[in-house]
């Protein structure tokens, strides 16, 4: 019989759940078999039986410690990484989460650029949206797109922040961001139509409807009406 039972997962699960303080709760326990390591996954309710939220202050930090504790505690090992998954095994959206995984380990080494990784990327079904700070042109996030899932770059590891991400190319790889942006608002300016000259001769030109200075046709009547006078004060003598 191997080792690790599936009372003896449960046992260990449970004890998980104890030291990251997840008591008093609902919760499901599912064994599974994707890959070559023994594993199992806990759904909980984040509010237990007396309605309080089950903190997850520090999650991350005390998941890991309580990790080492358990594999002291009982003779585990940690598992290599996502290499060793049997991807043809997953269903989706896991079967997407990690095809992306593999494409970027695989192209980021071959891209000198964003814009580079973005080809490449493209060329397997797979976009990239970056998440900017409120109004301003700063980035603070990545998310990859892949038919009708979308994740956000930590989601599919903790190496594919955007941070961590453009560490690989350097200051190219802001600036081809920034590029990418001017290139897109050049773009619009272009498609914004300019007056032609039948316009801009029309707008001139009535503008002289407000000018001060009087028009010949102004005049005319003007003159006329001088004149008349003239001759009547000759009558008058």
């Amino acid at each position: 019989a191997p080792k690790l039972t599936d009372e003896k997962m449960v046992q260990l699960a449970q004890e998980y759940m104890r030291e990251m303080k997840i008591t008093d709760t609902q919760y499901i326990i599912v064994r599974h078999r994707d890959r070559e390591h023994p594993h199992v996954h806990i759904v909980f309710n984040r509010i237990d039986n007396n309605g309080k939220t089950i903190s997850d202050k520090n999650d991350m930090y005390r998941n890991e410690q309580v990790c080492k504790k358990l594999k002291a505690k009982h003779e585990l090992y940690f598992a290599k990484g996502k290499e060793q998954v049997k991807q043809y095994r997953l269903k989706e959206p896991d079967k997407s989460k990690y095809e992306i995984y593999t494409a970027v380990k695989n192209e980021i080494g071959k891209s000198r650029n964003w814009q580079q990784l973005q080809y490449r990327l493209a060329e397997k079904g797979i976009t990239i949206q970056f998440k900017r700070k409120g109004q301003t042109d700063e980035i603070q996030g990545i998310s990859f797109f892949k038919g009708e899932y979308t994740f956000k770059g930590s989601e599919i590891d903790r190496s594919f922040s955007f941070s961590k991400l453009d560490r690989y190319f350097g200051d190219a790889g802001m600036n081809v961001v920034e590029s990418q942006q001017q290139t897109a608002f050049a773009h619009i300016r272009e498609q914004i139509p300019t007056r032609s000259n039948a316009e801009s001769s029309f707008i001139s030109g009535s503008l002289g409807l407000f000018s001060a200075s009087p028009s010949p046709v102004d005049e005319e009547p003007n003159l006329n009406l001088r004149k008349k006078k003239k001759k009547k004060k000759q009558l008058k003598l």
